[in-house]
């Protein structure tokens, strides 16, 4: 049984990726969310589209930096070339 800042039950959380957008999720008691005042429950609420908005922000960062990273592991140079081609008439 997991509380947090607000003292909403957690009953699981988990993370996903639909096409390219990763975000996670969190499953709350929704009765114990609809007796919060509503200034709590945006708080519960703005904290979901925080962490998503983060996660995607560290992912896109990833995404773009992938060529610099991976860079060390490829060679240029030592790779076959085509320089001509000729037709073949049958």
């Amino acid at each position: 049984m997991l509380y947090y800042r607000e003292q909403v039950h957690v009953k699981g959380f988990g993370i996903f990726l639909l096409i390219l957008y990763p975000g996670a999720f969190v499953d709350i008691a929704t009765d114990q969310l609809l007796s919060l005042s509503p200034w709590q429950q945006m708080r519960i609420f703005c904290a979901g589209v925080w962490h998503n908005f983060i996660i995607v922000v560290v992912a896109l960062l990833v995404l773009v930096s992938l060529p610099t990273l991976l860079a060390p592991f490829y060679v240029s140079g030592h790779s076959v070339l085509v320089t001509a081609l000729t037709e073949v008439l049958r």
